[in-house]
């Protein structure tokens, strides 16, 4: 079984994408799909824009997040 992840890991990993500036595959737990670059985040929410649009999304919300073909991320040593 998988370890949980912590609340530093997934900070980690919102922040890389949030500075790498890439359009991410975000899928929610009822099987809907955003599309969009990470703005912001916080504790519970993340912002998603695309184009002029932002979305906030509650991260519980959150099933999967899928990186673009080709990008690469290595975990942080927490």
């Amino acid at each position: 079984m998988a370890k949980p992840v912590t609340p530093q890991q997934q900070d980690w990993f919102f922040d890389h994408l949030r500075r790498a500036s890439v359009d991410v595959n975000v899928f929610l737990i009822n099987g809907v799909r955003l599309i969009g670059r990470i703005d912001q985040f916080d504790r519970y929410t993340v912002l998603l824009t695309r184009g002029s649009n932002s979305q906030t999304v509650y991260k519980h919300t959150i099933s999967t997040v899928a990186l673009p073909e080709g990008f690469e991320i290595s975990p942080p040593d927490i």
